[in-house]
């Protein structure tokens, strides 16, 4: 396999391979690192039953640990996802939206 970038393209990794991106948890309100996370999302079972078509892949399952139980410390083992990203949807420009753009 070849390590070299198609034409046009630039290597860019603002964190330098270091898993040290920020994380959260939607459920439990958890913030932490990249490197944190219990089981990636790679390394989950239910993945593919977890995350529906269309939604953003996770980072992995939450480590934090709520509220001691008499059954031991129970993990919170929601889905966490980066939360440096943001995700900003646009609507697509018809044809003549893009016939008007070209023109201006």
């Amino acid at each position: 396999m070849s390590n070299k970038l198609p034409r046009g393209w630039k290597e860019w990794d603002p964190h330098g391979g270091v898993a040290r991106r920020p994380v959260e948890c939607g459920d439990c309100g958890w913030e932490g690192f990249e490197d944190e996370v219990q089981e990636s999302a790679f390394e989950l079972d239910s993945i593919l039953e977890r995350v529906g078509p269309g939604e953003i892949m996770p980072v992995g399952s939450c480590p934090a640990i709520r509220l001691p139980s008499h059954y031991g410390e129970p993990i919170c083992r929601a889905l966490v996802h980066y939360s440096d990203v943001i995700v900003a949807w646009r609507k697509k420009p018809n044809v003549l939206e893009k016939i008007v753009e070209a023109t201006e």
